[in-house]
Parts: structure tokens; C-alpha cells; sequence
């Protein structure tokens, strides 16, 4: 199997080719020891150079890499969604008469999923597939809910849902 991630991957690349993972992937760098992750350097150095600059040894750059490898491998979702969300989604969509259309995520300033069909993602949001649904979302606004889970709630207060999943 040929690794995705090696130490000549630029810290800049492991964000842009998995905007998905990049908050899981941010937390195993710092984890490691590696807190140069935004920083202006991060864009040029490989991961081998910024592990290397920052004191750490040459026997720590390969278990770290296997890490993240691990991490990009895995096929856990960015963000899930129930079957009771994905069956409310698809009722809207056909009420509407946009069954082809995706469901977009944006967070308002108090950090409250807002949720609107949209028949493309626009220049710079993610595309996922979550239960058969395909969500909008940008890179910024993934990495606050990587891991999160949609659901539809009835009652009082109807309506969709976000759960940040717990830290793991």
C-alpha cells in the first residue's frame, strides 16, 4: 500500500488534499509535538522539516506518519447524518421539487448550524455523501464540526439538529 502522507508532504498539502480530516489530522500533529500547524512556515516545510526543526528526533517522524496515514484511511465520516434526517431532507427536497438538490451547513456568529438546500456546492465548500444526502460545506466550517451527527428533532422546537460528537 503506498502511503498518502510522507515526509516530504508539506504540512500545507495534508490540509488541502483532506479538508475533511483536517481537524483529526491538526490534533495528531499537535499531539505529536508539532504546534507549527497554521503557521506561515507550515505552507513550505515538509512534515519531516517542521518535526526535525522543532527538536524532534528522526525515529519520531515514521510512527507519526503512520498515524496520520491511519487517520486519512479510515472511514469514518466527517459528518453523519440519522435516517430520520436523511428521510426529512429527502421530503423537503421532493416538496420542493429539488430532489437532486444537497443540503448546505453554515454557522451563524453564535456558532448555530443553519441549514438550506442548494443544488451545488459553491467554489470552495466540501462535498459529502451522508446517508444518500449530499452536504455543502466549507473546509472552515468542517473543521468546527468534523465528527458531528445530524438529526431531525420533532416537538416544540422541530427542526434539524447538530450534535458535536464527544472528543475521543
Amino acid at each position: 500500500m503506498e502511503k498518502k502522507i510522507t515526509r516530504q508532504t508539506t504540512i500545507q498539502e495534508i490540509f488541502d488534499r483532506y479538508p475533511d480530516k483536517a481537524y483529526h489530522l491538526a490534533m495528531i500533529m499537535a499531539d505529536a509535538g508539532l504546534h507549527c500547524v497554521g503557521c506561515h512556515a507550515s505552507v513550505f516545510e515538509s512534515l519531516e522539516q517542521g518535526m526535525l526543526a522543532h527538536g524532534m528526533t528522526d525515529e519520531q517522524i515514521d510512527p507519526l506518519i503512520e498515524q496520520l496515514n491511519s487517520e486519512i484511511e479510515s472511514t469514518k465520516p466527517a459528518i453523519s447524518l440519522t435516517e430520520k434526517a436523511a428521510e426529512k431532507v429527502r421530503e423537503i427536497q421532493k416538496s420542493a421539487r429539488r430532489e437532486n438538490w444537497g443540503l448546505q451547513i453554515n454557522l451563524d456568529s453564535g456558532n448555530r448550524a443553519e441549514f438550506n438546500l442548494k443544488q451545488n456546492p459553491s467554489a470552495g465548500e466540501n462535498e459529502i455523501d451522508a446517508n444518500g444526502i449530499r452536504i455543502f460545506i466549507s473546509s472552515e466550517m468542517l473543521g468546527k464540526i468534523t465528527g458531528s451527527e445530524i438529526d431531525y428533532v420533532e416537538g416544540e422546537k422541530s427542526g434539524f439538529k447538530l450534535v458535536k460528537a464527544a472528543a475521543a
